[in-house]
């Protein structure tokens, strides 16, 4: 989530029709004025049967996908296609529905309404780098939302955003040159690149679906391949980059310019730093491969038990796999809606391969886990296996891994890295994850293992500018689960699905490895912890990077790194914003506060006594210290809110803040502190969204919180513990706030200096 200062449609500062069309025309016809793909099968001017009948077929296939700026493979539901024999959102509805709220009595009247929703209004369909400049100058300028797309290949949507302006690069094409490596540049996809390395006899890391774009998200966000456990990680390949900075500025990022653009770009997360045009990959020689086929399936409904026996078995093996040589990709389910395995609709498949191996030697790679497996084959399970060979990587990756697959689907996803600890460590926990994250048969969940982790991947840990996950350093298989839903489905029937993938299935990953994170690419969208888990111990450099380049975020990303807004600008080079003055008030209020805790050291040391049972707690002293708690939750509130509500206006929070202090200083019960309660949480859980810096503070403070306040409601005696730890922790804080004040008096040009 970003702060949402920028321009909308129903402002009054709006672009005009004739500023639009002037910039279209300083664009030599460029620009596109948006609409809904599935426009024609709607009610109004633009309707047309026909049209909409091939519609349908197109928006389910990547090529047509691609070539249209705001088509998305993974779709919002703005403005569903509509198809009267397979059934949607509206065609099937004969009564009213959350979707469908004027139903639908025949198909050949059109019914619903469609919307852009928050899609792009307008798209600058770039052919050259100086159009992606015009752009960003376009949109800087009128303050409206940027966002970025190459091939609409995004599980999380995030080329969307409301009353954006958009650059799709899909056309910014300059050539793919080999000199010992590859530079593909603009709008090309990993298709074209590969039928380069192969005329080469090369291996290129690149996407798994061959319409991946290139300089994307794929690569931006770490971006996996088949290629990718011997090979490492797609963001890990990137030699050097030309990328466009929210200044509009061409600039070349690598290890010795622009370092700093080089880590985030490798792996960061894509249209947050700027728009990379073209970059300069690794190439590497070519070799042998030897892929395994191997699949099972229960061979009754009674032997689902050893069924899901098995599936934890594979997954132990996975580490050991992994460090024999093993990588690839699979997929379970207990009711997939196509058979799997056979004709069974519960099965297990997966597809791995070993590099420089003949097909004898791999099959002996994994013969200690096809002994653990006999005794079920046959027996409660049907079981497959088979070795293929390929003389190269291109025929293996063109006979197993690079299919086209149909899009347009809508469904909730969530996912989790496993790490060996994870597979491993406890088997009944391992079960029991797996138990959850199979749902039940009406659920038609699916589950993809991505299992590419282990050998280069961990082996780049040591490179200083790769900005990926760290988390991708210690896993070995990266788990995907999915449900969707059903044509016409309620509003509440998706939510409730959204609800059971994020707090359910994804929580029971979470909870065996939790201290991963997972792939940002695919992964759950409303994921309340996204920044921890898609950027990890990153998020921080990540964050003060977007700041440095682009201070008013000017490229817009859901689900992207944000600016946290936890301190002041101190470089002698800027000036303090307005808001850095409310930041500077908050960091005041909290060195005054620890000053009065300093003051009040011997009525502190008295709680303390009393808590120890040294001496009696009387009426006064119980009235006194119901009023000390409530000053000092008051004082500490205050200053979370200001620092920490980026998206809200500091003065507005503040003002609220005082307010709400001062009924609760003259309220004699708990009315007061009740309000100051529901404030601070709907402004911390909002924080939460926009600020990873808060989470270990919120979840911290919002504890000591609730314990306060219930303790000032009852009895004082078991909170006084919290004041001491309270007041060790104000102490410190006093220090560093010291000498951050003392710097900012120091460097910044509108602070009186420091007196000594």
């Amino acid at each position: 989530m970003q702060e949402t200062s920028e321009k909308a449609p129903e402002d009054n500062c709006w672009p005009s029709v004739s500023q639009w069309n002037a910039f279209n025309q300083s664009l030599s016809g460029k620009l596109i004025a948006d609409l809904p793909p599935a426009l024609p099968c709607y009610p109004g001017p633009a309707y047309n049967a026909e049209a909409c009948a091939a519609i349908n077929t197109e928006l389910t296939e990547q090529s047509f996908v691609a070539q249209n700026p705001i088509a998305l493979s993974y779709p919002t539901g703005s403005c569903p296609p509509i198809n009267a024999t397979a059934g949607s959102s509206c065609t099937i509805a004969d009564q009213p529905t959350d979707t469908c709220p004027n139903g639908n009595i025949t198909s050949a009247a059109p019914v619903g309404s469609c919307s852009i929703g928050d899609q792009p209004r307008y798209t600058v369909n770039a052919t050259e780098i100086s159009d992606v400049a015009a752009g960003i100058h376009f949109a800087r300028e009128r303050n409206i939302r940027l966002v970025v797309r190459n091939t609409g290949h995004d599980l999380l949507r995030r080329s969307t955003g409301y009353g954006s302006l958009q650059i799709w690069i899909r056309s910014l094409r300059s050539g793919i040159k080999f000199q010992e490596m590859y530079r593909p540049s603009g709008g090309y996809t990993w298709e074209d690149v590969y039928s380069e390395a192969a005329s080469r006899n090369v291996v290129v890391v690149g996407g798994g679906t061959p319409t991946v774009g290139c300089l994307g998200g794929w690569m931006q966000g770490g971006g996996h391949s088949p290629a990718t456990h011997d090979f490492g990680l797609g963001a890990d390949q990137v030699l050097e980059a030309q990328v466009v900075l929210a200044s509009g500025k061409l600039v070349t990022a690598n290890a010795c310019e622009y370092s700093d653009i080089f880590f985030a770009i490798r792996g960061g997360g894509p249209s947050s730093y700027g728009i990379v045009v073209s970059t300069i990959i690794k190439a590497y020689p070519t070799d042998k491969v030897t892929a395994q086929v191997f699949g099972f399936a229960p061979l009754t409904a009674s032997h689902y038990p050893a069924f899901m026996d098995v599936v934890a078995i594979v997954h132990q093996a996975y580490p050991d796999l992994s460090d024999r040589g093993f990588s690839g990709y699979g997929s379970w389910s207990i009711h997939s809606p196509t058979p799997l395995v056979g004709n069974y609709s519960t099965g297990f498949i997966h597809t791995i391969a070993v590099f420089g191996k003949t097909a004898a030697e791999a099959e002996e790679l994994f013969a200690s886990t096809a002994a653990q497996l006999q005794k079920y084959n046959g027996t409660s399970l049907y079981m497959t296996t088979r070795y293929l060979s390929f003389p190269t990587y291109a025929a293996y990756y063109n006979a197993l891994s690079g299919i086209v697959t149909p899009v347009g689907q809508t469904a909730a996803l969530g996912s989790r890295f496993l790490d060996r600890e994870a597979l491993t460590g406890n088997v009944t926990a391992l079960k029991n994850m797996l138990q959850t994250i199979a749902g039940t048969p009406e659920q038609a969940t699916s589950n993809n293992i991505v299992f590419v982790g282990g050998g280069q991947v961990f082996a780049d840990a040591s490179d200083p500018y790769s900005g990926v996950n760290p988390a991708w350093r210690q896993t070995y298989v990266h788990n995907i689960v999915a449900r969707g839903w059903g044509p016409g489905s309620s509003d509440s029937i998706i939510q409730a699905v959204y609800d059971d993938v994020t707090y359910n299935k994804t929580q029971a990953m979470k909870d065996l490895a939790p201290n991963t994170g997972c792939y940002m690419n695919e992964a759950d969208r409303f994921d309340p912890d996204y920044l921890r888990d898609f950027f990890g111990e990153h998020r921080s450099k990540l964050s003060y990077i977007k700041k440095r380049h682009d201070p008013r975020s000017v490229f817009y990303c859901p689900t992207c790194i944000v600016i946290a807004r936890t301190s002041i600008r101190i470089t002698t080079a800027e000036r303090l914003g307005h808001d850095d003055y409310w930041i500077y008030l908050a960091y005041l209020l909290l060195c005054i506060n620890a000053l009065l805790q300093t003051f009040q050291t011997p009525y502190i040391y008295h709680l303390v006594r009393v808590r120890a049972g040294l001496e009696p707690a009387g009426q006064d002293f119980l009235k006194d210290g119901n009023a000390y708690l409530r000053y000092e939750f008051a004082i500490i509130g205050l200053f979370w809110s200001v620092l920490w509500s980026a998206g809200l206006k500091p003065q507005t929070c503040l003002t609220t803040w005082l307010r709400y202090l001062k009924e609760a200083m003259l309220t004699p019960n708990c009315a007061g502190e009740g309000k100051l309660l529901s404030f601070l949480l709907e402004t911390f859980y909002w924080a939460a969204e926009v600020q990873e810096v808060v989470h270990d503070g919120r979840d911290s403070y919002l504890r000591l919180v609730y314990r306060v306040l219930d303790y000032e409601c009852s009895d004082l005696s078991p909170a006084l513990s919290l004041l001491q730890v309270r007041y060790e922790s104000l102490l410190v804080a006093t220090k560093e706030v010291t000498e951050i004040i003392n710097q900012v008096n120091a460097t910044s040009p509108l602070m009186p200096k420091a007196r000594p």
